[in-house]
């Protein structure tokens, strides 16, 4: 049995939740064994807490039709820490919204800047974004691939622009505590490789910033 608070518990209107818990099967003095085969869980919930009311929608677009998701800082890789096996995110570098930032309801198109700076000039390799949205859920996408892209918008020698259009279903829920969306930043055209290559032996500095540009009126209806 576990026990659970108020704080622990998923946000209203969630599409997937975003709990995750793990089967051990050994012994304390054994290592990590795999077990093939099916298993079977029953998970049960024990209601303990009033449900209260929800307070009235957050408004994103105070402020206008604009709302920042990323803004850096930027990212800092040494030739050392980007020479790696990409750990099963389809993209070595994952950039996520900080909370509270989030892609908020209503959001019509992100506006995406990616930059990159090389600390030699050896380092020439241009940089690409792809990202996962909102509505799939990051413990079955696992190692699945399971990424979108679209082509620059604007290309220059260190940097891409990118727009991309949403679908209602792709943005994030009202109240969520964190986004639950992931960029992923790539060499181009090596988006689906699973190793990185140093190819310049030197550090770069990488930065992206997302704007979410939204129409305030579609923004009250609940996703679920």
């Amino acid at each position: 049995m576990a026990d659970v608070t108020p704080y622990m518990w998923d946000s209203s209107h969630q599409v997937f939740t975003l709990w995750s818990m793990a089967l051990c099967m050994r012994a304390d003095n054994e290592e990590g064994q795999f077990f093939v085969g099916k298993v079977h869980v029953d998970m049960k919930l024990v209601k303990g807490y009033d449900v209260t009311a929800e307070p009235p929608h957050p408004n994103f677009w105070a402020n206008g039709t604009t709302y920042s998701v990323v803004n850096g800082p930027a990212k800092k890789y040494t030739s050392q820490t980007y020479s790696l096996y990409k750990s099963g995110s389809n993209g070595a570098f994952v950039v996520k919204p900080t909370s509270p930032h989030i892609v908020p309801p209503g959001t019509l198109e992100l506006r995406a800047r990616l930059e990159w700076k090389y600390s030699l000039a050896t380092g020439t390799k241009a940089w690409s974004l792809t990202y996962r949205p909102a509505n799939v859920n990051p413990y079955e996408a696992r190692e699945d691939g399971v990424f979108k892209s679209v082509a620059p918008s604007e290309k220059g020698t260190t940097y891409r622009t990118y727009t991309i259009a949403l679908k209602p279903e792709e943005t994030d829920a009202f109240y969520q505590l964190r986004s639950n969306w992931y960029f992923f930043l790539n060499y181009e055209g090596e988006e689906n490789d699973w190793y990185w290559v140093n190819s310049c032996g030197c550090d770069v500095e990488v930065n992206l910033q997302v704007d979410a540009i939204g129409d305030p009126a579609k923004a009250g209806a609940d996703k679920a």
